[in-house]
């Protein structure tokens, strides 16, 4: 059975023993995001001892983690006006948790084995939205959850709530690696990373760089590249509210939008190239740095039945150089952890 002292041990000298007051006279959104900010912060830690719990399949994993925390972890409840978010190493050094550190180790290790989850908040009392308790509920919004929440007496015991919320942390597109330490186990894990939100096409490019992206679209439909202010002024002028809801879906300003259009629509058309660039404004840059957005524009056309086969087409070019250009990005960013490694690990042999 795995000991908290060999856990603690395979994370390293982690654990400082300082406590922070994340915020004051915290609302029950503070503490929402206080979790998921400390989910992003104590990954690495995670990273070290999740495969000590990795099961044969996604039930069993949750009952291995379930099972340390009940055997290792004393619950205890924290008073209202000391709410503490601990890392993996504090909770294994300490030995206590409530139900929010229990959460945070739980999802820590599935999101490391890259284990679907969510944390579930939830409120027990009628009439009550805002919730008091939170756990961990694996394989969300499936006819297969599994609820794991050491707090109660049984493994995936559903106790039924009145009000619930999930949230999961954030997905970014471009992985990085902090601090000394990485191999090529942790290269070769970040790239599979890496490419499996690239196979997501512009959905999950969309989220890099956002306001560069909108900047460089409102570019091309000012230079009116591939017809796309003309195409673009046709929905405005049938279906404003389509444009609108679109634009501010992904973070927009709405009136930056429509000048954009209104100046590109009377412009003639240019080509454009996926020639190399020679600076920003070359319409081969525009089309890559906005190429989510061209990609998710080019739906809005079709259900606004206007043809956008030849913006279909190099949509599809840009978001495979964007793609190309995140996975090179990203290479170049591991090689050079490991190369600082690996001097540091020559350093420390030679003194």
């Amino acid at each position: 059975m795995i000991s908290r002292n060999f856990l603690l041990h395979k994370i390293g000298s982690a654990y400082a023993g300082k406590k922070q007051m994340l915020v004051y006279d915290q609302s029950t959104g503070d503490i929402i995001n206080c979790i998921l900010n400390t989910h992003d912060k104590y990954k690495s830690q995670y990273d070290k001892i999740s495969s000590y719990f990795k099961g044969y399949n996604n039930e069993q994993t949750a009952r291995n983690i379930y099972d340390f925390l009940k055997n290792n972890i004393r619950y205890v409840v924290e008073s209202e006006d000391q709410q503490l978010l601990r890392s993996a190493a504090a909770i294994l050094k300490q030995g206590v948790s409530d139900c929010k550190c229990y959460s945070l180790f739980i999802a820590g290790i599935c999101d490391s084995l890259d284990i679907p989850f969510c944390y579930r908040f939830a409120s027990y009392r009628p009439n009550v939205k805002s919730p008091a308790h939170v756990f961990v509920v694996i394989n969300p919004d499936t006819n297969n959850e599994i609820w794991c929440d050491p707090v109660l007496s049984y493994f995936n015991y559903k106790k039924q709530y009145y009000y619930k919320l999930d949230k999961k942390p954030k997905k970014m597109a471009v992985y990085a690696i902090s601090g000394i330490g990485a191999t090529k186990k942790s290269k070769k894990s970040l790239l599979k990373k890496v490419g499996k939100t690239l196979k997501k096409g512009a959905k999950g490019i969309i989220k890099v760089a956002a306001t560069p992206a909108r900047n460089a679209f409102l570019e091309l439909l000012k230079l009116n590249v591939r017809g796309l202010a003309t195409k673009g002024y046709k929905v405005y002028e049938t279906n404003p509210e389509k444009l609108k809801n679109f634009w501010g879906s992904i973070g927009g300003r709405y009136a930056s939008l429509i000048k954009a259009l209104e100046k590109g629509h009377k412009r003639k058309r240019i080509l454009g190239t996926f020639e190399p660039a020679i600076g920003f404004a070359d319409p081969a840059t525009l089309l890559v740095t906005a190429a989510p957005i061209v990609a998710a524009f080019v739906k809005e056309l079709k259900k606004a039945g206007i043809d956008p086969q030849e913006l279909t087409d190099v949509a599809k070019i840009a978001i495979n150089k964007k793609a190309q250009q995140l996975l090179a990005d990203q290479t170049e960013e591991v090689e050079k952890v490991e190369n600082q490694y690996e001097q540091e690990a020559e350093q420390t042999f030679n003194d």
